[in-house]
């Protein structure tokens, strides 16, 4: 149920937070970054419902992952649809 709830969470926050003014700042990060040093919310959101998803279908089957990616899906156009 953890894993379902980040899943969904993180795959509804990223169309939010995607093109938000919210910025974390990777200049303090102690790597050398050749890249951007800014990223909008809704990226760093992004490997996390990765990860989830991928757990899901390895622990409790592909079926249950696609049910749970379906509704994810639904409610992230629920949520892009309603704004």
């Amino acid at each position: 149920m953890f894993l379902a709830t980040l899943f969904v969470g993180a795959t509804i926050a990223l169309p939010l937070w995607f093109a938000s003014s919210y910025v974390a700042d990777l200049t303090r990060v102690p790597i050398d970054l050749a890249g951007a040093t800014e990223l909008t919310l809704g990226v760093l959101v992004f490997p996390a419902a990765l990860i989830a998803g991928q757990l899901i279908c390895e622990l409790y089957g592909t079926r249950r992952g696609l049910l749970v990616t379906l509704f994810a899906t639904l409610a992230s156009a629920g949520i892009v649809l309603s704004v």
